[in-house]
């Protein structure tokens, strides 16, 4: 399978976080059990159709917005 779409690290800049200085937030609040639920999840998902497609379409704007830049 051939790339279509540039690398993340190409489009976006790398960004350095920093850690704040302090206490966690886990360390000061103590987390419920009761804020914790499964997750639901129905039995027949099917997102290959709608994937390929939205894929498509990233593909034709991608090589829209190119086209335009190229021909400014």
């Amino acid at each position: 399978m051939r790339r279509d779409t540039p690398y993340l690290r190409f489009t976006y800049p790398i960004i350095e976080h920093v850690p704040e200085i302090g206490p966690s937030w886990d360390q000061q609040k103590k987390v419920k059990r009761s804020w914790f639920h499964s997750p639901k999840i129905k039995d027949d998902i099917e997102i290959t159709n709608w994937y390929k497609k939205k894929l498509i379409e990233m593909s034709l704007l991608k090589n829209l917005q190119e086209w335009i830049q190229l021909n400014q």
